[in-house]
């Protein structure tokens, strides 16, 4: 990743005619430092190397520009820490040291202690062959001065303090994104012997933690103690709202020196206008934002003077991943680029569901295999012995049953079977369907496996009516008496899904306003009525032996006909009715797709039947509504789509016919897959 270095020559206010010298010495801390990091250096060698370089400087207080104390002596403290293991050292009240910071460093590295101060720490530096330099060489002119004003019987404390820099640090990232912090002062002015301040304190002075950042700290060290400053800073840094799921952080950073404006649309939203997804202030100022993972994204950055387009990528990003973005330009007559770096690994989001699959047939591998395993044990004589003695209870496959009772058909288990995976996959995405976007509903047009189980579903009941209805006919069931069945399983359908499902006590009991007409099992029962009253009259026919061409069509044409009836409504209302201020025949979300041309007709004709039929009775949160930025309320159990899951529960799921009409594509079809208006190609 791309080296970082900041520096201070710490807090206090610069007399100006040393303002010039100390931004000069600032700068060259910086190139001293940063000249580690781009030869491959660690953050801890570039952040010593730049506070040495200060305390070098006689313009700062540190090493040889320290303040005295009130004997006029020179006592300094220093703090490194790595963020790597959180490994730090210190030494305070140190004399006759040139680079106290480069001490402190020695003991993180050769010590199993933190901090070292006065004599201790002079008999380590003595142990390391650190060199000792004399009181005077530390001791500036400027210092001087200073010191003694402050003795005048009428100094004041506070004003002394003025006319100073104060403790100088700087942090730094290296290349593989180690994160380090280092801070050296020379104190107070005027202070009293062996006074520590907040610098060589471990969580005051600085910290440094790869997993959050680094802080060094300048200001009056007793007030920083008190709240332990630089610890509560990334206390702070770390209370940004903790990612979701199908959220990743992004961080967008410029080195341009105008405002750039970066705008994504999602791939999955059909001709999106561009939104603004961040706009990130110029000379290397950097903004972080979150974004859903669950879609591919397209970006591009800009900025107002140029006409073409910074960079432009597309990308999925994955759930929990921090990803940084760097807007450059590389060269004086180069072309402003975009660099992508993973500061965070993402998580291993598909881990549940392989973990799941993997269990799944394991399961079903023992299943398969235990009566195969079962069979080579000589185990079924002494079981039937002591338990089962009947010979119907027998284990053994050679003999046949006592009983009159017959196996279930194929057909019927394979029912059975179907219907059970589909109610299963049906309460898993009811219930979220673990987070994961393909269990739930895509947010217009597309299918994932969230919109296969209503369909999946309906063509159950299409079966299941059949097969019923023949068989109560076969036993002489009365035609009226299977109606009034019929009748009254639709209108408790129809109350359970009014009265229940679509409840909510916020405006009080039995209050209008709560009320969904349309619903889940509203659309289900009316499918249900239709497609028992089409085999109640025209179902039980016989079937001739010998199969004839077309013969579906032939013996149950009056079925067909209604279908078809039923198909030539839902087209005609779908592409011949007049909506206000949209297309003729549109189908698409509204919002800002289309590119944004037609924000008020999410849904068309069959959105248009519902609002004139219910007005707010409808669903108000769409599945498009987030996407799409939607404002017209939607109901996905509509009029119109009722008459497709009627044909749905008549035919099936025509795999052929859904070829054509999509042209095998998701939006570029003549009528694209969409199970929010159930269309027919769905």
């Amino acid at each position: 990743m791309l080296p970082l270095l900041v520096v201070h020559g710490g807090a206090g206010h610069i007399p100006s005619d040393r303002v010039q010298d100390s931004v000069l010495g600032v700068c060259a801390a910086v190139r001293a430092g940063y000249s580690f990091l781009t030869a491959g250096g660690s953050s801890v060698d570039a952040v010593v190397e730049a506070v040495a370089n200060m305390e070098d400087n006689p313009r700062f207080n540190a090493g040889r520009g320290s303040v005295l104390t009130a004997r006029g002596d020179v006592e300094m403290d220093a703090l490194v820490m790595d963020g790597r293991d959180l490994s730090s050292g210190a030494v305070s009240a140190v004399k006759n040291i040139a680079n106290p910071v480069q001490l402190a460093r020695l003991v993180m590295d050769k010590t199993s202690h933190a901090c070292l101060t006065a004599g201790g720490a002079a008999e380590f530096a003595r142990q390391m062959g650190v060199q000792e330099v004399s009181t005077e060489s530390l001791i500036t002119d400027y210092s001087r001065a200073r010191w003694k004003k402050n003795l005048d019987p009428g100094a004041k404390p506070v004003e002394c303090q003025m006319g100073k820099m104060g403790t100088v640090g700087a942090v730094a990232v290296d290349a593989e994104g180690n994160i380090a912090c280092a801070t050296s002062t020379g104190g107070m002015l005027n202070k009293m012997e062996g006074r520590v301040g907040d610098t060589p304190c471990i969580g005051s002075g600085g910290y440094a933690d790869n997993s959050v950042g680094a802080v060094s700290t300048t200001g009056h060290g007793e007030a920083i103690m008190k709240v332990v400053l630089a610890r509560l800073i990334l206390f702070h840094m770390e209370q940004v709202p903790a990612l979701r799921m199908d959220q990743a952080l992004i961080t967008f950073q410029t080195q341009l020196t105008e405002e750039a404006h970066v705008y994504y649309t999602s791939d999955f939203c059909y001709m999106c206008v561009n939104q603004l997804l961040a706009s990130v202030k110029p000379n290397n100022s950097s903004i972080s934002v979150i974004i859903n993972t669950k879609f591919t994204v397209t970006m591009q950055a800009e900025t107002k003077t140029r006409d073409t387009t910074l960079c432009k990528w597309s990308q999925t990003f994955v759930e929990g991943g921090h990803y940084l973005v760097n807007i450059k330009i590389s060269g004086v007559h180069s072309e402003p680029s975009c660099d992508h770096i993973l500061q965070k690994a993402p998580h291993s989001v598909y881990l549940p569901l392989l973990v799941a699959a993997l269990l799944l047939l394991s399961l079903s591998l023992v299943f398969a295999a235990a009566p195969y395993i079962y069979r080579r044990r000589d185990t079924s004589k002494f079981i039937r012995t002591i338990c089962c003695r009947s010979p119907r209870y027998s284990l053994d496959n050679n003999e046949p049953p006592l009983d009159s009772e017959k196996p279930k058909s194929t057909r019927l288990q394979s029912l059975d079977t179907f219907r059970g995976f589909s109610l299963t996959i049906m309460v898993f995405v009811n219930y979220g369907g673990g987070g994961y976007w393909f269990f739930q509903h895509a947010p217009w047009n597309g299918l994932t496996v969230g919109d296969l189980v209503m369909p999946w579903f309906v063509f159950i009941i299409g079966t299941s009516v059949v097969l019923a209805i023949s068989s109560m006919q076969r036993r002489g069931v009365g035609r009226w008496q299977l109606i009034r069945k019929v009748t009254w399983r639709t209108v408790v359908l129809l109350l359970l899904g009014f009265c229940f499902l679509n409840y909510s006590p916020r405006d009080g009991p039995l209050s209008w306003s709560w009320l969904r007409v349309p619903g889940v099992l509203q659309r289900l029962g009316f499918t249900y009525l239709v497609l028992s009253l089409l085999q109640i009259f025209w179902g039980l026919i016989p079937v001739p032996l010998r199969t004839k061409p077309f013969q579906d069509l032939t013996l149950y044409w009056p079925q067909w006909l209604i279908i078809v009836l039923l198909e030539t409504v839902w087209l005609c209302l779908t592409f011949l009715l007049p909506v206000p201020n949209c297309p003729t025949g549109y189908l698409g979300a509204g919002g800002i797709g289309d590119n944004g041309l037609h924000p008020n007709c999410t849904g068309g004709a069959a959105g248009l039947i519902d609002r004139w039929m219910f007005g707010d009775n409808m669903y108000r949160y769409p599945t498009c509504k987030e996407m799409y930025q939607t404002t017209q309320p939607f109901d996905p159990e509509g009029v119109l789509g009722t008459i497709n899951s009627v044909l749905m529960g008549f035919l099936g799921m025509q795999g052929s016919s859904a070829a054509i009409l999509t042209k095998c594509t998701r939006d570029a079809g003549f009528i694209p897959v969409n199970k929010n208006l159930w269309s027919l190609s769905l």
